[in-house]
């Protein structure tokens, strides 16, 4: 991709210089225009040729761009820690330490907030790698994200963009102002219950127990023990529709039931050509979850943590 700055500046503030790039603080890789004065950023936005990038709307990655070099607590080089006191090393000195100490079987952790440099640096030393992102060895969506506001039929289980990919509200809300028939199956009321054409408010077991009988209806006709009409009205639906879009939230996946929620959407599509998106902190790279981390910890010689691994677990 191509980007070059604006003929028209995005920002009203002063600047002498207006660069381009691509975000590396996440997956989505957004196109950006910084705008810098004396080398400073002043203003950073979401490069508006990137049709697909979050842009100016994300609350993480790029927004660290425009930050992070004036944060006052941030680490400009590295240091190691010899008491109480902390010394300055140079890059050299940090490739002799972890040389000489990373050894035998080395985990490292990478939370939400790291990156494919962070990634590729781990797998190329050969260490074995703990991330809170949910591994799926398949696409996650069958769609652009801004392809979603073209379906006519929206179906979300436990998805809340709000919660999980903040910019996704953009082509939702883009949906329900074009009339599309949105239904939203959720444990909490957020952005897209409110959205909604219609909503449920259930326990997450009744949200997984939907989606099947949802799928038993689209495959065999079932009539739904627990949900009736809902269900029927919802499986004709998505017969009749052929711009139907399922969505399912990555917190479904975190629970026993994640293969009862994998298996109900694969019937489905196996019957209808129905596209899905999987919302939320997913990656497609290969690596151990938070679980497997707790039961290797005690045979790890050492762990590098890139976040704290902590805050996700429940102990």
């Amino acid at each position: 991709m191509n980007l070059k700055p604006t003929n028209v500046p995005l920002t009203a503030k002063e600047f002498d210089t207006a660069v381009c790039g691509l975000c590396a603080g996440c997956g989505c890789g957004c196109g950006y225009i910084l705008y810098l004065r004396d080398s400073v950023p002043v203003d950073l936005y979401g490069h508006p040729e990137d049709e697909n990038g979050i842009g100016s709307l994300c609350t993480k990655g790029i927004t660290l761009i425009q930050e992070a070099t004036r944060n006052p607590l941030r680490l400009r080089e590295p240091f190691i820690r010899k008491g109480t006191d902390f010394e300055r090393l140079t890059p050299a000195e940090v490739s002799s330490w972890i040389r000489e100490n990373l050894k035998g079987k080395v985990g490292v952790f990478l939370d939400r907030y790291t990156d494919l440099r962070d990634y590729a640096l781990a797998r190329s030393m050969g260490w074995e790698i703990y991330s809170d992102s949910i591994y799926l060895p398949f696409k996650a969506s069958t769609l652009k994200p801004r392809e979603w506001r073209e379906r006519r039929v929206i179906l979300s289980f436990e998805c809340d963009p709000v919660f999980s990919e903040v910019m996704a509200t953009r082509w939702l809300v883009d949906a329900f102002e074009r009339s599309a028939y949105i239904f939203s199956v959720s444990t909490r009321l957020g952005t897209m219950g409110t959205k909604s054409t219609e909503s449920l408010l259930l326990k997450p077991p009744l949200v997984v127990k939907f989606l099947e009988e949802l799928a038993g209806a689209v495959e065999e006709g079932k009539s739904p023990a627990i949900f009736g009409e809902k269900v029927k009205k919802l499986a004709e639906l998505l017969h009749t529709a052929y711009d139907s879009l399922i969505l399912v939230g990555e917190t479904l996946l975190r629970t026993r039931w994640k293969g009862n929620v994998l298996h109900a959407l694969r019937r489905i599509r196996k019957k209808l050509p129905v596209d899905y998106s999987i919302v939320g902190n997913v990656s497609p790279l290969p690596a151990k979850d938070v679980k497997d981390l707790k039961e290797d910890f005690r045979e790890l010689e050492a762990l590098v943590l890139f976040g704290n691994p902590a805050l996700y677990m429940s102990e």
